[in-house]
């Protein structure tokens, strides 16, 4: 009982550090107002921008850029955050969610788009953002792939340097956390089963071995009670040969 007790205790214990580390592992998922935030900041920073002001209609701006020659309003159809695409090469532990902007140039021609394709699909990229796990917000394609190429170099550079090099501050949390709590969990759990197997079969033992001690005493019995009859049987015969 007392082998059981402590495995149980064991598999708790592990499940109860691998907390932080699935909190590590896990980013909780961001707001769309976030999203709107670091967007309207994007737009009214960017060179090409002249003109970027909130309308008197919600979701509405007015909105002028050079990169294109656009002057009206621009709308704000939906804002969508969603897990990672295959189509971006970036690691989802570096960007566990991006967020999409969903937009309308209200007073583009019809041909508009395919005039300025190139120039257009530029600015396509001002409208979607990562959620950076390293700093905990919103960035442009851009600056989470410099971030990536940066932390390549430094790894390199420190390796160059010292053999023992430290692993990037997320790597082991994002990309290794979940299985290592799911390790320590299925290790937890076959600990509790096999403490149960261990008890339920060393239960077994004993009442096999109480059974035995009881048949055996039982056949003493019988091998007494035998003896007893024997002796019995002696004393008559005796008796009986000194009648005669």
């Amino acid at each position: 009982m007392i082998k059981f007790v402590r495995a149980l205790a064991l598999g708790l214990m592990l499940t109860i550090l691998a907390g932080p580390v699935l909190a590590d592992a896990k980013i909780e998922k961001p707001s769309k107002e976030s999203v709107i935030q670091v967007w309207e900041d994007t737009l009214k920073t960017n060179e090409y921008t002249k003109t970027f002001a909130a309308s008197d209609t919600p979701g509405v701006y007015n909105f002028e850029t050079t990169l294109f020659p656009y002057k009206g309003a621009l709308k704000v159809l939906n804002v969508v955050i969603a897990p990672p695409e295959y189509d971006y090469d970036i690691a989802e532990a570096d960007a566990p969610y991006r967020g999409y902007i969903e937009y309308e140039l209200v007073n583009a021609p019809k041909d508009f788009f395919q005039k300025y394709f190139q120039s257009y699909r530029q600015w396509q990229k001002l409208n979607t953002f990562f959620y950076s796990a390293a700093s905990q917000k919103w960035v442009t394609e851009d600056e989470i792939k410099r971030h990536d190429i940066l932390a390549g170099l430094n790894t390199s550079a420190a390796t160059v340097e010292d053999t023992n090099v430290k692993p990037h501050p997320h790597s082991f949390g994002q990309k290794y956390g979940e299985l290592i709590v799911t390790l320590c969990i299925t290790l937890g759990a076959l600990l509790g089963f096999l403490a149960i197997v261990l008890f339920i079969t060393r239960d077994q033992r004993k009442k096999q071995v109480q059974n035995y001690s009881l048949m055996m005493e039982r056949q003493l019995k019988s091998v007494t009670l035998q003896e007893e009859s024997l002796t019995a049987l002696r004393d008559i015969l005796e008796q009986l040969k000194k009648s005669n």
